[in-house]
């Protein structure tokens, strides 16, 4: 497993050599898919493009789910879960606070996840068993103590439809509201303890996939649909929520207007 994670490292820098040069071109190419707000990119394709071949040059009897469907999507014994840019509307608007996600699961089990916010050049992995790290340093266990009020809470508007309180209520009982727009990061600044809650209505896999992977190495605490800490590969979309530890995260799910 080393040595993939190792071949994985250095595919998202050579990746992010891609999107730079893609930026200082002037080469984005945008276009819309389900929706007028829903973004695809000339780079997003790209970037899984070159993954996914990447990884099938170098590796044998692999199987790939990814955002933009480049590829064949099927689970197999070794699945590879990407999201070449997550974030995208942050990237078409900002070329800020985007991400690179790779998650690789062997028999459907997490064995690793690489989240790379390319414009901070912060690199976060998680090793199934083995922790949790950013740019090769290792993250410390989350604090089990901490509880509302003294939290920074991530989410969009869709907080207020999906959880049992009002702006006022959340507002007066948590230190500061704040929305990034990757999924990737954000789960990944609550594991890093940057945030305490991270939510969003509808995710899909291949959004968490490796950031997850990245907060339980620090004893995080996530929901995603009907499943609490774990993933069925190929699942659906669904609403997802994260919190540092047992009491926030139970407020959290108590609070769900399932």
């Amino acid at each position: 497993m080393k040595t993939k994670i190792e071949f994985t490292k250095k595919l998202v820098y050579k990746a992010k050599d891609y999107i730079l040069d893609q930026i200082e071109n002037n080469e984005i190419k945008v276009d819309t898919k389900s929706s007028y707000n829903d973004f695809v990119t000339s780079v997003d394709k790209g970037v899984e493009n070159f993954l996914v071949n990447a990884i099938t040059n170098e590796f044998n009897n692999q199987t790939f789910l990814t955002e933009e469907a480049m590829v064949e999507n099927k689970v197999g014994d070794e699945s590879w879960i990407i999201d070449p840019i997550d974030g995208t509307t942050n990237f078409v608007y900002n070329q800020q606070y985007f991400a690179i996600s790779i998650a690789h699961y062997v028999d459907g089990k997490p064995a690793f996840g690489i989240v790379y916010d390319v414009m901070a050049d912060e690199l976060y992995l998680g090793i199934h068993g083995e922790g949790a790290y950013i740019n090769g340093k290792k993250l410390e266990t989350l604090d089990q103590s901490l509880d509302f009020p003294d939290v920074i809470v991530s989410s969009s508007y869709s907080i207020f439809n999906d959880f049992d309180f009002t702006p006022e209520e959340l507002n007066s009982n948590i230190i500061a509201h704040r929305y990034i727009g990757s999924a990737a990061i954000e789960i990944c600044h609550v594991a890093h303890g940057r945030l305490h809650v991270y939510q969003a209505r509808r995710l899909n896999l291949y959004d968490i996939a490796a950031a997850v992977i990245i907060l339980d190495e620090v004893s995080g605490k996530w929901r995603f649909g009907d499943h609490y800490n774990s993933v069925n590969v190929g699942h659906e979309s669904s609403i997802f929520y994260a919190g540092t530890n047992d009491n926030i995260f139970n407020f959290m799910d108590k609070n769900y207007l399932k």
